[in-house]
């Protein structure tokens, strides 16, 4: 999150997809969530809502939201930021976690 914070988007998303990557490989749930939470971020900055909203989605159930308050926090932030860009889109975040 600090790369996009100081507005360092496309390595925020290259550090995200190496997670990814690596959490895929040894089975870290929260490694990968968290990877999705960032791409999602940075991809509903950008406007492309759909790709945004498919990672968000993704991370919510990929780990569980009442365990992981930070990660389902900032999954929903990305959907929302999502549905500012398309807001005819909007989706409860609630209907994507188990």
């Amino acid at each position: 999150m600090a790369y996009i914070d100081t507005g360092r988007r496309d390595e925020a998303v290259d550090a995200a997809g190496e997670a990814a990557g690596m959490a895929e490989a040894n089975h870290m749930d929260i490694v990968a969530a968290s990877a999705d939470v960032i791409t999602a971020t940075v991809l509903a900055l950008r406007a492309d809502s759909a790709e945004a909203r498919k990672h968000a989605i993704r991370a919510l159930t990929i780990v569980d939201p009442a365990e992981c308050g930070l990660i389902a926090s900032r999954a929903r932030r990305a959907l929302g930021a999502a549905a500012l860009a398309h807001p005819a889109r909007v989706t409860r975040p609630q209907d994507h976690h188990r």
